[in-house]
C-alpha cells in the first residue's frame, strides 16, 4: 500500500479535469468532489472525513466572498490539498482514490 499514489488529473497542467464551482458557491479542483455530495443521503464517498479536503470549503473560499479566484486556488487551503494528493495520499477523500489511483 505504500506504493500507490494519486496520479491527480486536476493538476500539474494534465489538462484531464479542469477546477469547476460549486453550485454551494465553492471553487473544487475538479467536478467529481462536488461538496454537494456530502448533503445527498446514501453517498459518503467524497472524502468529508478529509481534513485537507474540508479545509477548502469554508465561508472565506467561497467565490462570493473573496476578490478575484486566483485567491482561492492559491489559498493555504488549497495549496496543503494539492501537496497531499502528491505526499500524503492517504489523507485525501476517497473520490480522488476512485477517480486517480494508479
Amino acid at each position: 500500500m505504500a506504493d500507490e499514489k494519486i496520479q491527480p488529473k486536476c493538476m500539474n497542467g494534465g489538462g484531464a479535469k479542469a477546477a469547476a464551482y460549486s453550485s454551494l458557491g465553492w471553487m473544487m479542483p475538479c467536478c467529481w468532489i462536488d461538496p454537494r455530495s456530502k448533503i445527498n443521503k446514501g453517498r459518503n464517498n467524497t472524502g468529508w472525513e478529509s481534513e485537507v479536503f474540508q479545509a477548502m470549503f469554508t465561508e472565506e473560499l467561497k467565490v462570493e466572498n473573496v476578490d478575484c479566484v486566483e485567491d482561492i486556488v492559491y489559498s493555504k487551503a488549497w495549496q496543503d490539498f494539492a501537496t497531499a494528493l502528491i505526499e500524503d495520499p492517504h489523507s485525501c477523500p476517497t473520490k480522488c482514490w476512485q477517480k486517480c489511483s494508479s
